[in-house]
């Protein structure tokens, strides 16, 4: 798993849609996924990778195996939209399914700038105390004033009374973007207010608005299910259509349906007997008598019997 800074982590209604250019009327399922409350999940091949703007998408799953750099990167761009229903977001999660190699794969070669979750990551306290302590001092700040906006986005009105002592109005925002001037011109001062106890307990368990919780007690979840076959192509159709298309091949393609020639050769002749085998193209192309009779494990004759005299009646 990776997170992906943009600037929330809100899950709305769990609904799932799939979304793939069979359905009907795909753009406007797409536009029902971006101005959801429903569906709250979708599950696209393709359809939804690029192009698409959904602002307030917080989670990605990769659920195949993309070879392609250009690709992964435009999907995952998919991720970095500001929110518009919950400006609070601050970031968004990616699933790889893969044990991580799809990550590992890419991350030299795309923007990714975010670091695999190997381990447990660096509490703010940790961030600052390397700075202090000048270890990859510009690297660190960075961090900060990151850690910094993400509070700014996902602390409540409270917090900022609680932050008005250490910054002014308490803005974390304005703070975070003036942080690295401020150290650059008066660093010990500024640090000094940095490893302040209070504000370091404060900037962990800042007050946060609460999370609204939804019950749709009117909602009733409906599940249905249907048979499909693949083609070759890889195509799902349904079976009623899928018969249809064999009925068209077959009148469209005749001589290339060894079993329509034996049906003529029924309705021409009325039996089948062991001659045919030798004379009829098509009883002959397959292997004549000794093939057929192998196939029906010597019992040929005995069969041919049985369904002539069903014809004739």
């Amino acid at each position: 798993m990776y997170e992906g800074t943009t600037s929330g982590n809100r899950i709305g209604q769990v609904t799932e849609k799939k979304i793939t250019g069979r359905v009907d009327r795909p753009l406007q399922r797409i536009r029902e996924f971006r101005n959801r409350r429903e569906p709250g999940i979708a599950v696209s091949v393709d359809l939804m990778s690029t192009g698409v703007d959904i602002p307030d998408l917080e989670v990605i799953v990769f659920l195949r195996p993309v070879q392609s750099r250009i690709l992964f990167e435009q999907m995952l761009g998919r991720g970095t939209r500001l929110g518009e229903k919950y400006p609070d977001k601050s970031h968004f999660t990616v699933f790889d399914c893969f044990a991580g190699t799809l990550l590992r794969r890419f991350q030299q070669a795309t923007a990714i700038t975010a670091s695999l979750p190997v381990g447990p990551s660096r509490t703010i306290a940790e961030i600052i105390e390397d700075i202090w302590n000048n270890r990859d001092r510009a690297y660190n700040t960075r961090c900060l004033v990151k850690r910094l906006q993400r509070i700014d986005k996902e602390m409540s009105g409270e917090a900022r009374n609680l932050f008005r002592p250490f910054m002014p109005d308490g803005d974390v925002a304005v703070f975070a973007r003036a942080l690295p001037d401020r150290l650059a011109h008066d660093f010990t001062a500024t640090m000094a207010l940095l490893r302040d106890p209070r504000l370091l307990d404060l900037l962990v368990n800042y007050p946060r608005p609460p999370r609204p919780f939804l019950v749709a007690d009117e909602t009733t979840d409906t599940v249905t299910t249907e048979t499909f076959l693949r083609e070759a192509g890889g195509y799902l159709v349904k079976p009623g259509d899928y018969l249809a298309q064999f009925a068209t091949f077959v009148r469209e393609n005749p001589e290339r349906i060894a079993a329509i020639g034996i049906r003529e050769h029924l309705v021409a002749n009325l039996s089948v007997d062991r001659d045919d085998f030798a004379v009829s193209p098509v009883l002959e192309r397959a292997g004549g008598w000794t093939a057929a009779d192998r196939a029906f494990n010597g019992d040929l004759a005995h069969l041919l019997r049985e369904m002539n005299e069903a014809v004739a009646a």
